[in-house]
């Protein structure tokens, strides 16, 4: 019986001491003029960015998305450019998970998706960038080859690539800075590059059947 009241009494007493501190820390922030809810997005932000990165640092970073035309045949290769800009006056050091995912990008219309690091085999391990400051790094050449992540074609029109610096990969969210390249434009002509390359003829004939079918 008395074994009963003291595990009572010891669960209520730490109840009652853990209200208090919660009460006492929630005081203690009004009156400091604290923003604990701010600073708790904050951290979680700066956690997903590696290094804990001021948001001061990763003001001074812009992300440019460059590609080598700005009109392509149909399921012709598109060559897309990401690079990073150290704007600040120090040099940058950010911590990436992956050593062959530096950056990443995507495309998106209506229920078609491309997002470059879908489908990569990622090698896990942590690799520290420098960026001095006030040059300009590259950090990823790689093709998009008008399809999405399951294989069906891009209509012909105008798109816009989002890139930015992989902080982490598919299926987390992208990580600002983000950069976005100048419209490009797909044509209805298709590209002889996909009938003369053996490679990617089964990609041809796989993506053929929604092409008659839906456009």
């Amino acid at each position: 019986m008395q074994k009963s009241i003291f595990r009572k009494g010891l669960v209520f007493g730490i109840i009652m001491l853990s209200a208090t501190m919660s009460i006492t820390s929630i005081a203690k922030c009004i009156f400091l003029g604290e923003k604990p809810l701010e600073d708790n997005v904050l951290t979680i932000l700066e956690k997903k960015a590696g290094r804990f990165l001021a948001f001061r640092t990763m003001n001074n970073l812009t992300v440019q998305v460059t590609t080598d035309k700005t009109i392509y045949k149909r399921f012709e290769p598109v060559n897309i450019t990401i690079s990073v800009t150290n704007n600040g006056d120090e040099d940058v050091t950010i911590t990436l998970p992956y050593c062959n995912l530096l950056a990443d990008f995507n495309i998106s219309y209506k229920g078609l998706h491309y997002r470059d690091s879908y489908r990569k085999i990622l090698l896990p391990a942590i690799i520290d960038v420098v960026i001095p400051s006030g040059e300009t790094k590259e950090l990823l050449n790689g093709i998009w080859y008008q399809l999405s992540n399951n294989w069906l074609p891009f209509p012909p029109g105008k798109y816009i690539i989002r890139g930015w610096i992989a902080f982490n990969s598919w299926p987390f969210p992208p990580t600002p800075p983000f950069g976005y390249s100048e419209p490009i434009e797909i044509s209805k002509a298709t590209s002889k590059f996909v009938t003369n390359d053996k490679i990617n003829i089964r990609v041809l004939n796989y993506t053929n059947f929604f092409f008659h079918f839906f456009y």
